[in-house]
């Protein structure tokens, strides 16, 4: 007996399919929010409750919380070296922040690029495979009606 191997259909992407999958999420940065920008932060963040959750998902806290309590520079020329040292400490502290604040937002861009790409590739392929049963099913019921249709020696 010899084993008779069929060869599995290739249900990968094609080429077509592939460019639109690395398309999805294509990231271009600018400075400056459109109102198309505000128009989606307004859905994004809708309440006070959304913007804790995005601290909280970025790690950070507000100058208050920190210990920036210096509110206007009159009160910073009146205070004393130590207290302008620590400001001053602080403040490098929430410079050092902001590059964070990028750097957990390009991070959470990119998982959520990713999981979006996963998501695109593993619907395309379940079409491709539906598409390649379709096709098989449609292949046998046409050759089961075209023997039907056929004049058998019985019949003749």
């Amino acid at each position: 007996m010899s084993d008779v191997v069929t060869p599995q259909p290739d249900f990968s992407l094609t080429e077509a399919q592939r460019k639109e999958v690395n398309e999805i999420f294509l990231y271009t940065d600018g400075y400056e929010l459109t109102e198309k920008d505000f128009e989606r932060l307004n859905e994004i963040l809708s309440e006070p409750g959304d913007f804790l959750l995005l601290r909280k998902i970025i790690g950070l806290h507000t100058p208050n919380e920190a210990g920036l309590t210096f509110k206007s520079p009159h009160k910073l020329l009146e205070a004393t070296l130590a207290d302008r040292e620590a400001y001053a400490i602080e403040h490098a502290v929430s410079m050092l922040a902001d590059e964070r604040i990028r750097q957990a937002l390009i991070g959470m861009y990119s998982q959520l690029r990713g999981y979006k790409k996963d998501q695109l590739k593993t619907l395309i392929e379940a079409r491709n495979k539906a598409d390649f049963e379709e096709a098989k099913n449609t292949e046998a019921f046409e050759e089961e009606q075209e023997e039907a249709a056929r004049t058998l020696a019985p019949n003749l």
